[in-house]
């Protein structure tokens, strides 16, 4: 695949596939393409790790449902044109959310952890995306106190799931 020339492919949909995608084509998929800005790999039975030099160039990121494991990459929270970003039903995937800005808080409006076991509070780094529509952190064993200075910063916020935590 690496020999094929896809310099002008803008969007790549994948999702609910019954083939597996290797690592290294999925390393391709997400580092190499200059103009992909929609990513859909859902469900496409990936047992990888999640690249950490990813595309700057992507908007929307979903890679939930997969067989992720390992690290989940600081790199996939700064990307400075991110639009979506679904992670959800990746079990495996170990659990650190930045707890600084992200680079994308100016354009993130979408958020979706669900499934993946977090420890401790939810981060003060969330309320930092204003623009941020929808966030789903459904079973994600966050426990502490819900900080209201965070929730009010979402003021754009029209979706939240914080069930089952």
């Amino acid at each position: 695949m690496a020999h094929l020339n896809f310099s002008q492919l803008t969007t790549l949909a994948l999702s609910d596939n019954t083939f597996i995608v290797e690592p290294d084509i999925l390393k391709l998929l997400l580092t190499n393409f200059t103009k992909l800005s929609h990513d859909s790999l859902t469900s496409c039975n990936i047992p990888s790790s999640i690249p950490t030099n990813i595309s700057s160039f992507l908007e929307i990121v979903h890679l939930d449902y997969n067989n992720f494991h390992g690290k989940l990459p600081q790199s996939i929270f700064h990307l400075p044109n991110l639009k979506a970003l679904r992670l959800g039903g990746n079990l495996q995937l170990c659990r650190l959310l930045p707890s600084v800005r992200w680079n994308s808080y100016r354009t993130l409006q979408w958020l979706d952890l669900s499934g993946i076991q977090f420890s401790g509070e939810i981060p003060d780094s969330i309320g930092n995306l204003n623009p941020l529509k929808y966030l789903n952190l459904l079973y994600c064993g966050f426990s502490g106190t819900i900080k209201s200075a965070m929730l009010l910063s979402l003021s754009s916020l029209q979706g939240l799931q914080l069930s089952k935590n």
